[in-house]
């Protein structure tokens, strides 16, 4: 009888050499497989009934009683999911299955200043990966948060005043010319300096040249109405005479 091989569901490559033929009532011993398949390890040779590993007689009970074709099975391979925050918070990283796929986000990162935008395959563009997610992967392959900085508002917004720029309101500023005290001290003392250089001798000036105020008004308005009450009085008492 003949004994013939199968790659199985997505496998390749070239079948065993031996064996090829089997005598009738009698066993033979299954080969080392020489196919592949990429993300999956070989599982073992199955005959439609049963599944046997490399090196094990078959059949495992009784003997051949006709052609034998053995195919190979596939068992995927547990891939590592490695997550890149690319300056976020640390998420843990995870596990699949080749062709599998993943159920949830493995977590939000958390980074100042920026917003995140999601997990996506490569470390900048492309579109963001909706969970679940089913990654086609037969490697390992690593999950990159993508980013966007924050708009910053500025310290000092523009037009407004800084430490180094005066604002337009608060104190008047002095004037650089002179004030008007100033102005009448310097005409003072030019008239004083004028007067002893002609010859004339002042100690202090007179007191007609100082200002009047407001009790000398009011002591010379009351002399004044003295003055007249009294010479009423004296026409009033020369007529009673």
């Amino acid at each position: 009888y003949t004994i013939s091989y199968a790659a199985g569901t997505g496998g390749s490559g070239t079948a065993p050499s031996s064996p090829t033929s089997v005598t009738e009532s009698s066993t033979f011993t299954t080969p080392a497989n020489t196919f592949m398949r990429a993300g999956y390890t070989f599982a073992g040779w199955s005959d439609g009934t049963a599944t046997y590993l490399n090196g094990v007689t078959y059949p495992a009970t009784g003997s051949v009683s006709g052609n034998v074709e053995l195919t190979a099975t596939w068992n995927a391979n547990t891939l590592s999911v490695t997550t890149n925050e690319q300056g976020g918070s640390a998420i843990e990283d995870l596990s699949t299955q080749t062709d599998g796929s993943i159920a949830a986000s493995p977590g939000t990162p958390i980074r100042d200043g920026h917003t995140f935008n999601g997990w996506f395959t490569a470390s900048s563009g492309g579109d963001a990966i909706v969970f679940p997610y089913t990654h086609g992967q037969t490697e390992n392959f690593t999950l990159y948060a993508q980013w966007t900085a924050v708009q910053q508002e500025p310290t000092n917004p523009p037009g407004s005043p800084t430490a180094d720029t005066p604002s337009d309101t608060g104190a008047a500023t002095t004037p650089d010319g002179p004030t008007n005290s100033n102005v009448a001290t310097n005409t003072k003392t030019d008239t004083k300096k004028k007067s002893d250089a002609a010859g004339n001798k002042r100690v202090n000036d007179s007191p007609s040249d100082l200002p009047i105020t407001g009790e000398q008004i009011a002591a010379k308005l009351l002399v004044a109405l003295m003055a007249i009450v009294g010479g009423s009085m004296l026409l009033w008492r020369r007529r009673l005479l």
